[in-house]
């Protein structure tokens, strides 16, 4: 039975989210990704290099995107990364992924999807 959304009260649930999930996985490809893991050790944190293979897709932001960016955030590198949910990363967190050091600046779960979404920004500070 088709539901119309104008029917559906609001609230109700994720029964009236369109499922995306297959159009998503199409888009993605095998990768390894490399997550800096912070740990304490003796007092100091330290970062452990975990990697995992898995498969994302990645793609950079719009210029209406980088629009709605404060403005000394206009000009950096910005991508939006789909990753399934055996890697899953927090604010903050830094990883390597094709070479290339990246930090996650915001993140969005659809794990009923099969998937999360992540802000990331190209991370000069480790850039080699």
């Amino acid at each position: 039975m088709i539901l119309n959304g104008k029917n559906s009260p609001l609230g109700s649930g994720a029964e009236f989210v369109p499922d995306v999930s297959n159009g998503v996985m199409f888009q993605m490809q095998n990768v390894e990704v490399t997550v800096m893991q912070k740990v304490n050790l003796d007092g100091y944190t330290s970062e452990i290099p975990i990697k995992t293979k898995t498969m994302a897709t990645k793609e950079a932001f719009t210029q209406r995107q980088l629009l709605i960016k404060p403005e000394g955030q206009r000009r950096w590198q910005w991508f939006r990364l789909r990753m399934l949910n055996n890697v899953i990363l927090a604010l903050d967190d830094r990883f390597i992924l094709d070479s290339k050091p990246y930090r996650v600046m915001a993140t969005s779960n659809y794990k009923e999807y099969g998937y999360n979404e992540y802000d990331v920004v190209l991370d000069y500070e480790y850039a080699k």
